[in-house]
């Protein structure tokens, strides 16, 4: 029902979406940020896990989930849709400059966008981190925590043992803004997506109302069946999008480099062009680095695995390549 909400406040213009999504986003940030306070962590080593970040040998799964948490490959398409959003100044003199102003802008708001992505996520894993190093003197969270690591099930009675009753309201809460906020920005990325790239115009009720009734039954057939595979499937789920993610930025980085798409004018200069191709070079790495054990794994099972595994990797490597040595120009 919320999705529908965004929609119509959609017809009185993105910038009353945008509010609404910051509005979401504030809800998650307070709510996130009141349970970090409550836990009080150790803020020195807080520090110095972002100055050395470090990926311990059994986490590696969960570092790459965290990059498509935070980058989500969908919203890269959004993000650059939403310049066209602005009011550009018509008249030849100035143009230019508008265009500039609204790059510029929007170049901003995507950063604190991201920087507030990283934000929460990091908060949610502070605050988790810190209940599983509490006292065992606590009985409730020791027992919970010896027997194996808790997961989404077990959230809510963690933070009820850690912080009493209002732990899980607030995670809760931030919990659906976060849902609600996702669902919006994705059915924007799609509409941006038909209109703009396949020449589909769908209307955003309709497409929402289509793409609810697919989705909306496998996802209440995992929920309800697969309760012990919760937090494997969104951890995996999390590890596709950043799969996913050099086939979205791939070809953004191409495209905002193209003298012929973006006139050099506005093509992004090689001091731009270095950090988005380092970037991006430090995400399939990192998907590599994941996927390589993987493969090995299943190659060592049988033939028929060996031969799924490494075609499936090959493939994969493929298609980057593909993305990577395509010219635009």
């Amino acid at each position: 029902m919320l999705s529908y909400v965004i929609l119509g406040i959609q017809r009185f213009g993105a910038r009353k979406v945008e509010g609404l999504l910051v509005a979401m986003i504030a809800v998650m940030c307070a709510c996130f940020g009141v349970e970090v306070f409550m836990a009080k962590p150790d803020i020195a080593k807080i520090i110095d896990g972002l100055v050395v970040p470090r990926i311990p040998a059994n986490a590696t799964v969960q570092a790459v989930g965290i990059v498509g948490a935070v980058i989500m490959p969908h919203n890269l398409f959004l993000h650059s849709a939403l310049v066209g959003t602005r009011r550009i100044k018509r008249s030849e003199s100035v143009r230019k400059a508008s265009i500039r102003e609204a790059n510029f802008y929007t170049t901003i708001e995507s950063a604190v966008a991201l920087l507030f992505s990283f934000i929460i996520n990091a908060t949610i894993l502070i605050v988790f981190a810190d209940i599983y190093s509490m006292d065992r003197g606590n009985t409730s969270i020791g027992s919970m925590v010896e027997e194996h690591l808790p997961g989404l099930i077990e959230a809510a009675e963690l933070l009820r043992g850690a912080f009493g009753d209002i732990g899980p309201l607030l995670w809760a809460i931030g919990l659906l803004s976060s849902g609600q906020s996702s669902t919006a920005t994705g059915t924007m990325a799609g509409q941006y997506l038909m209109e703009g790239m396949m020449r589909m115009r769908v209307s955003p009720w309709l497409r929402l109302f289509i793409s609810r009734s697919i989705s909306l039954v496998p996802t209440m057939l995992i929920g309800v069946l697969a309760t012990s595979y919760l937090d494997q499937l969104d951890e995996w789920l999390n590890v596709l999008q950043s799969l996913a993610l050099p086939f979205a930025l791939i070809p953004t980085l191409k495209l905002a480099q193209s003298h012929v798409v973006m006139t050099s004018d506005f093509a992004t200069s090689k001091y731009w062009r270095a950090f988005g191709w380092v970037t991006a070079a430090a995400i399939i790495a990192l998907n590599v680095y994941l996927l390589l054990p993987l493969v090995f794994m299943l190659a060592a099972r049988s033939f028929l695995s060996a031969c799924a595994a490494y075609a499936s990797f090959g493939l994969y490597l493929f298609f980057v390549g593909v993305l990577v040595l395509d010219s635009t120009d």
